[in-house]
């Protein structure tokens, strides 16, 4: 929650432009069929490396958490700011030794304590889909995937009903995921089903 807070308080003072900018980057147009592919030659790859649902799921967890340490370390370096009125200067390693700190902090957090998980559900989510088709080394990913999966930790956090494909909801109400456990969203992939789903609601 104080995490959220502070880069809620870090975003306020940003200008629209600033934020999209911030998003665009410099970095290379990426679709979804690209970095599907190359997902799959990441996990064809590293495939002997995974003895667990668990450890995929954590391998995840870090991977993203290392992609927003540098932004968690802007956001800090904003609140001293403004707590102390001069800005902290850091040099480069100083920098990169405060990433890392703090991306050994929040993998520890999210580790240690599986409760965590709920109250950061796109994270949480993403990881848990990734995670599910790396356990299960026979499947492939496309571009399609990526999408839904954005989909998913969209809509299953905050709404009473997920509407999606059969592969998807079979993915998400596979036991290691738990998400059917974690969150009261119904997943429903079938026409009369979302029908009668949507009678109900």
């Amino acid at each position: 929650m104080l995490i959220q807070k502070a880069f809620f308080d870090h975003m306020w003072d940003r200008s629209l432009a600033e934020m999209l900018d911030i998003m665009q980057g410099d970095a290379p147009e990426v679709t979804f069929d690209s970095l599907a592919e190359k997902l799959n030659q990441g996990i064809r790859e590293h495939a002997d490396a995974i003895h667990s649902f668990e450890e995929a799921y954590l391998h995840e967890i870090a991977g993203a958490l290392e992609l927003i340490a540098g932004t968690g370390v802007s956001i800090l370096e904003d609140m001293f700011q403004k707590s102390n009125g001069f800005p902290q200067a850091l040099s480069d390693s100083a920098r990169r030794a405060h990433e890392q700190q703090l991306h050994a902090f929040l993998v520890n957090v999210v580790s240690s304590k599986p409760t965590v998980r709920k109250r950061l559900p796109t994270l949480h989510i993403h990881a848990s889909c990734h995670a599910g088709l790396r356990w299960n080394k026979t499947q492939r990913l496309d571009g399609n995937d990526v999408y839904d999966f954005h989909h998913a930790a969209a809509a299953i956090p905050y709404c009473d009903a997920f509407f999606t494909d059969k592969p998807l909801q079979s993915l998400l109400e596979a036991k290691p995921l738990k998400i059917r456990r974690d969150f009261a969203c119904q997943l429903v992939s079938s026409f009369p089903e979302a029908v009668a789903c949507a009678a109900n609601l």
